[in-house]
C-alpha cells in the first residue's frame, strides 16, 4: 500500500470525500514488444489501490495510458505513459490535487498542476495533474484529469510530432492553448462555448478539433449492416458453417486459453471528438458507462449492453440503445437523445476485445448472447480495409472473446449455457 500514516490517510480520504462525488495514424494491431510494454505499463496493482479511494462508484475512472510506444526520454512521456484517473469533474480534481499537496508526504508528490492556466513544460495547453506516488521505493507517476483534457491529449496527440506544439508563440501553439481553453470551458459547464477554427490561426483545416470526418466507404446503414452479416459465418480450426453455438466446457477453455496477445485501437479516432461534441450536448454523462463488478451485474436488467475490455482486463459497459428506442425516444421528446459507443469506455487506449453481451432477467440477470461486433473497434465503416476486415480478419476478431471470458472469470460472473456470434 501507499506509506501514509494514520493521520496524512485521513487527511487525504478527507479530500477524497469533498470531491463532487492508435490512434492517429496507427490503425493496425498492437502486438509484440509494444504489445508487452502496454501491460507492464498498466500497473494493475497500483490501479487498484487508487479505486479503493477514488471508486468508479463516485465517477472516477481508473485506468492505463494512452499510448505506450513513446520513449521514455521523451517529453511527453509522463502524459500518455502514465495511469490515469479521469476525474468526474473540474471540482473533484481540483481538490484532489489540494488535498494531495495539504499531505506534504515525502510519498506524494504534486509534478505537474497547470490546472488555472494553460503554460506547462509538458505540453502547451496541458491543464492536467501528475502526482508522483512514491511505492516500494519505485516513483510511479498518476494522471489525475477531466474528461475534456483528456480529449485534449488525445487531439494533441495527432501533432506531437510537429515542435511548434510546444511554442505557445507559433501558430500551433496559439492554437494548442485555444483548444485546451475551449475544452475548459466545457468543464466549467458552458456547452456553447465557440469552437476554436484552425483556419483563424493560419493552420490547414486538418487540424481542427471537429476535423472533417472521411466518408463512410459502404454507403447507407443496412447496407453496411447487410455486408456484415454476410460474413456472420464463424470458421475456426475447430468450427465452420455455423452462425452462432453454445460452447462447451472444453471449448469455452479453449476460447479462454488462446485469446490473442494483440490489442486493438479505435480505427475511428477521426470521429471521436465530433461523437463526443453530440454526446455532451444532448447532456450525456460518463456514468452512463459503469464498469463490471459481480455487484453491478447483480442489477442488470433484461437489454443489449456494449462492452470492452482494457489492457488490464477490467471490463466497462454501457446499455445499447436501439433504433427502434431512439426513434421512439426522439418521437416523445423532440430532441435526440445521448448515445455512447464503444470508443467512450476507455477513451483513447487500445483494448483486448469488444462486442455486445444480452442479459434476461427474470428474477436474477444471466448472460444468455455475446458477440464481438464492434466498428470502432474491429469493423470501421471509415476504413478502406472494412471488407478484408469482415472477410478475412473477422475470425480473428472472434477469438478475442476468450478475453471477456477470463475478466467473467475473475468478477465470479457466471455465463453457462451463452451463445456466441461473431456479428
Amino acid at each position: 500500500m501507499f506509506r501514509l500514516n494514520k493521520t496524512l490517510a485521513s487527511l487525504f480520504l478527507f479530500w477524497l470525500l469533498a470531491c463532487a462525488s492508435l490512434w492517429a495514424g496507427t490503425k493496425d494491431p498492437i502486438e509484440g514488444e509494444l504489445f508487452q510494454k502496454y501491460v507492464e505499463l498498466q500497473n494493475v496493482e497500483l490501479q487498484a489501490e487508487i479505486r479503493s479511494s477514488q471508486t468508479e462508484e463516485e465517477g472516477f475512472i481508473v485506468t492505463g495510458p494512452l499510448d505506450a510506444n513513446l520513449s521514455a526520454t521523451s517529453k511527453f512521456f509522463p502524459l500518455y505513459s502514465s495511469v490515469r484517473v479521469i476525474c468526474p469533474s473540474l471540482n473533484s480534481l481540483e481538490d484532489i490535487v489540494i488535498g494531495i499537496s495539504a499531505i506534504a508526504d515525502s510519498d506524494f508528490k504534486v509534478l505537474s498542476d497547470n490546472l488555472e492556466n494553460s503554460k506547462n513544460d509538458y505540453l502547451t495547453g496541458y491543464r492536467g495533474a501528475l502526482i508522483s506516488i512514491t511505492k516500494d521505493g519505485h516513483e510511479n507517476i498518476v494522471q489525475y484529469i477531466t474528461l475534456q483534457q483528456l480529449r485534449f491529449l488525445i487531439w494533441a496527440k495527432q501533432h506531437l510530432g510537429n515542435k511548434d506544439i510546444l511554442d505557445s508563440s507559433s501558430n500551433l501553439g496559439k492554437y494548442t492553448v485555444a483548444v485546451s481553453n475551449y475544452l475548459n470551458e466545457i468543464d466549467k459547464g458552458n456547452l456553447d462555448a465557440a469552437e476554436p477554427k484552425a483556419v483563424d490561426f493560419g493552420l490547414e483545416e486538418s487540424f481542427d478539433l471537429y476535423a472533417p470526418a472521411p466518408d463512410y466507404v459502404i454507403a447507407g446503414y443496412q447496407n453496411y449492416k447487410d455486408y456484415l452479416k454476410s460474413h456472420a459465418e464463424i470458421v475456426t480450426s475447430k468450427l465452420s458453417e455455423i452462425l452462432a453455438f453454445v460452447p462447451t466446457k472444453s471449448g469455452l477453455e479453449r476460447l479462454k486459453s488462446e485469446a490473442p496477445d494483440i490489442a486493438y485501437p479505435n480505427k475511428e479516432f477521426p470521429l471521436l471528438q465530433e461523437e463526443f461534441r453530440k454526446f455532451i450536448r444532448r447532456g450525456g454523462q460518463m456514468d452512463y458507462m459503469r464498469t463490471l463488478t459481480k455487484e453491478v451485474f447483480d442489477t442488470l436488467k433484461s437489454a443489449e449492453y456494449f462492452f470492452a475490455v482494457g489492457m488490464s482486463g477490467k471490463v466497462r459497459f454501457g446499455r445499447e440503445l436501439l433504433r427502434e428506442e431512439v426513434k421512439r425516444i426522439e418521437a416523445e421528446t423532440g430532441q435526440k437523445p445521448a448515445r455512447a459507443n464503444h470508443a467512450f469506455l476507455f477513451v483513447g487506449e487500445p483494448i483486448l476485445t469488444a462486442g455486445a453481451f444480452f442479459i434476461e432477467n427474470d428474477g436474477a440477470p444471466k448472460i444468455v448472447e455475446v458477440n464481438t461486433q464492434s466498428g470502432h473497434y474491429f469493423y470501421s465503416n471509415i476504413t478502406a480495409t472494412i471488407r478484408e476486415d469482415v472477410a478475412e480478419r473477422s475470425n480473428d476478431y472472434f477469438k478475442t472473446i476468450g478475453h471477456f471470458f477470463r475478466a467473467l472469470d475473475s468478477l465470479e460472473i457466471d455465463y453457462h449455457d451463452a451463445l456466441l456470434r461473431k456479428l
